[in-house]
């Protein structure tokens, strides 16, 4: 549906960017954020936006990390985005191959390992 896809571009695109920018920002990369505030009310606004950012980040570890176990056990949804926005991959022809060539896989691995 459209609100999965939503959901996955925010999860893939959107929130990897606002964490970036969030951190940079809050590192001290942006100065201007709080104009008007003394140099103590930035330190202390950076150090609570650190914090938040982090348990955040810790909680998607976790998420991740619980979502890989139930994943190894009933094989469905790969990431914690796709099971918490109920996405599944299905095949367009149940019957089609899916095999890849071993030289093409060999060549893709060796380039990434190379670049």
């Amino acid at each position: 549906s459209v609100a999965q896809r939503v959901g996955l571009f925010a999860a893939t695109v959107l929130w990897p960017l606002v964490q970036k920018r969030l951190r940079w920002a809050l590192a001290g990369g942006d100065a201007g954020v709080l104009m008007g505030a003394s140099a103590q009310d930035h330190q202390g606004f950076r150090r609570q936006g650190l914090r938040a950012l982090s348990a955040v980040e810790y909680l998607a570890e976790l998420a991740s990390t619980i979502n890989l176990l139930i994943f190894l056990k009933d094989g469905v949804a790969r990431s914690a985005h796709e099971r918490l926005l109920g996405i599944s991959l299905k095949t367009v022809e149940p019957f089609s191959e899916r095999l890849v060539h071993v030289e093409l896989l060999s060549r893709y691995l060796v380039w990434n390992t190379v670049a």
